[in-house]
């Protein structure tokens, strides 16, 4: 009987090591569960150019949309590559300025559904809200600040920049001048409500500093609790993500900004 009562100890004990392991997978599973493809999307792109009876843009890129499946691995700035290509036409009495070379080319990005409502709302950002009297959300972003999912990897070229803009010597019409605009290494990137990361790499740094922070003290509530709250509203926020951009248009807004003191 005492073998017996032995052996129905030890089945026991390796019973609940089972059940306890089990539950660690699933915990583990739960947790990696970010890193899956909990946020496929794809965007198209447009290029919009700004143009007054002066100064004319016309740019384009060859690529029309882009994807992302969240997967570091796959995903990087490299990945958002857009290449801009095109022409400036301004009539002489702009380009002839003393102080022409003192205007920039601006590039920005939004995802607008209606260009002509600029008042509308911009899917590509986001403003911090919430509902208690913290001054920042749970990722360190300021509440009542508006942040980007994507942002441009160039904002501002100068038209004196030979590098990107050169005059087009062909071009023959009294009274404009043509200038050509070369942007091959161009790209979108992860915006500011990322922390210009990717949004995996993001993640995953906020939640592995807090898991850190739990397994010091695994009795320790507040800090489980920090953790799986991260954990949920990571994945939330991806989902948001997804939902506001997935097959909308990333609107590429290219103008020309003449110096301040300058009239066109």
């Amino acid at each position: 009987m005492k073998l017996l009562r032995k052996r129905n100890i030890t089945l026991y004990f390796i019973i609940g090591a089972l059940l306890i392991s089990l539950g660690s997978v699933g915990f583990s599973s739960w947790i990696l569960s970010i890193e899956q493809k909990d946020v496929n999307f794809s965007a198209n792109i447009n290029i919009s150019d700004a143009w007054n009876a002066t100064a004319m843009l016309n740019v384009s890129s060859t690529t029309t949309s882009i994807s992302s499946n969240g997967n570091n691995d796959t995903v990087s700035e490299e990945d958002l590559n857009i290449p801009l290509t095109g022409t400036i036409t301004v009539s002489n009495d702009i380009s002839n300025m003393d102080n022409f070379n003192e205007s920039t080319i601006d590039i920005s990005v939004n995802a607008l559904s209606d260009l002509s409502n600029p008042e509308g709302e911009d899917k590509n950002e986001v403003t911090i809200t919430s509902e208690n009297t913290e001054t920042t959300d749970l990722f360190n972003r300021k509440v009542k600040e508006t942040y980007t999912y994507f942002d441009v990897s160039v904002s501002e070229i100068s038209v004196s920049d030979n590098n990107f803009i050169t005059t087009d010597s062909s071009f023959n019409l009294d009274g404009y001048s043509r200038f050509n605009l070369s942007l091959e290494g161009f790209s979108l990137k992860y915006g500011s409500y990322f922390d210009n990361k990717n949004p995996e790499k993001f993640y995953q740094e906020k939640i592995d500093a807090a898991k850190k922070e739990y397994l010091k003290d695994k009795d320790n509530d507040t800090a489980l609790n920090t953790y799986l709250t991260l954990v949920n509203t990571a994945k939330t926020e991806l989902k948001k993500f997804n939902q506001a951009l997935d097959k909308q248009t990333l609107n590429i807004m290219v103008s020309l900004v003449l110096p301040t003191n300058s009239t066109n």
